[in-house]
């Protein structure tokens, strides 16, 4: 949706329960690219010597404190989105309602120690630049999610409503049945054209991409982090590839 130019002023008094899940996904992806800029600028500004030498302990106190927030919020998210699907409870909107109100405080307190605090700004230095555009980015993220406060009020209107969400493939069982019955047809057909020493390593292979197949429809359906897909993707490749050498062997 349209959001306000204002920080906290967007309303969602008419969003819907879809609308509502989409702005929350999209901030957190926006929260994702953010944490990623602050955190390279802290490592840029610490391989200077900058950031320990010349950023005063409170401004470097409260962006940490800014970045855990922002990775809680990502998981935060991630989590609340996933139990829709069971129910919206009120602990959801609690939640919800939390990430905007630390946001609040962070965005108070940040700007206070940034004028106060840091006393010597090096106006002009390539170095200020860096630690001055964390600030502006850590600033912006926490302004960003003050909008979270409205989403908390809006979803009350929703708190026992299930979310209607699409699963397929054909609502997550007949396919899977389907792949296994042809798994096995194919199994039984390659059966009389290979060695019988081959015959493990189809059914292996099988069960392996199989597997593959789950972790796709998991998260599509949410109830799989990106990370721990990737991950699972991977150890599946690794064990292709070791039926590879295995194969070469036979």
């Amino acid at each position: 949706m349209v959001r306000s130019l204002l920080g906290g002023a967007t309303d969602y008094s008419h969003q819907s329960l879809d609308d509502i899940v989409d702005d929350l996904l999209a901030e957190a992806r926006n929260a994702e690219a953010f944490v990623q800029k602050i955190e390279e600028g802290i490592t840029r500004s610490k391989e200077s010597g900058y950031w320990d030498s010349k950023v005063p302990y409170d401004v470097r106190s409260c962006i940490v404190y800014a970045l855990r927030h922002y990775q809680t919020t990502i998981r935060e998210v991630a989590d609340i989105i996933a139990d829709f699907e069971v129910e919206i409870q009120k602990h959801h909107c609690k939640r919800i309602g939390r990430i905007a109100s630390t946001a609040d405080e962070i965005n108070r307190r940040i700007g206070r120690i940034w004028h106060n605090a840091f006393e010597n700004k090096e106006y002009g230095k390539e170095d200020y630049h860096i630690v001055e555009t964390v600030y502006a980015d850590t600033r912006d993220m926490a302004v960003n999610l003050l909008d979270f406060g409205n989403v908390a009020a809006r979803l009350e209107d929703y708190v026992g409503k299930k979310r209607r969400v699409k699963r397929s493939p054909w609502s997550s069982g007949s396919f899977y049945l389907l792949v296994v019955v042809v798994l096995l047809f194919a199994l039984a057909f390659l059966a009389k054209w290979v060695s019988y020493a081959m015959v493990p390593l189809l059914v292996i292979g099988a069960i392996l991409l199989f597997g593959i197949v789950g972790a796709f429809q998991l998260r599509n359906d949410n109830r799989l982090r990106e990370e721990n897909f990737l991950k699972l993707v991977f150890i599946v490749y690794k064990r292709l590839n070791l039926l590879r050498s295995w194969k070469d062997d036979v």
